[in-house]
């Protein structure tokens, strides 16, 4: 009545390679240990799952504004692009 799929099926990846997903994750209670630093800025590619973090010592607009502005010269650098950046809400 069904057909059997096979245990190997090769799905392609599909999407576009260039969105990236962001948040922020804080540590407060290690930030003694971190050299201050409460928390980490990251940004994940979507499909490819490349991702990319950069300390934060601080959840300040122009903190987050330098980071971020670090992370697209980064990714520009790897030759790559973006088109489009999401957050979880």
């Amino acid at each position: 009545m069904f057909k059997k799929i096979p245990k190997h099926t090769n799905l392609p990846i599909v999407g576009n390679l260039h969105w990236y997903q962001v948040d922020l994750i804080f540590y407060d209670a290690y930030k003694r240990q971190n050299s201050n630093y409460i928390g980490a800025f990251i940004a994940i590619g979507i499909v490819n799952k490349y991702a990319y973090g950069y300390p934060i010592k601080s959840k300040s607009a122009n903190e987050i504004n330098e980071v971020m502005k670090e992370f697209i010269q980064q990714v520009h650098a790897d030759g790559k692009q973006i088109c489009a950046i999401v957050t979880g809400k």
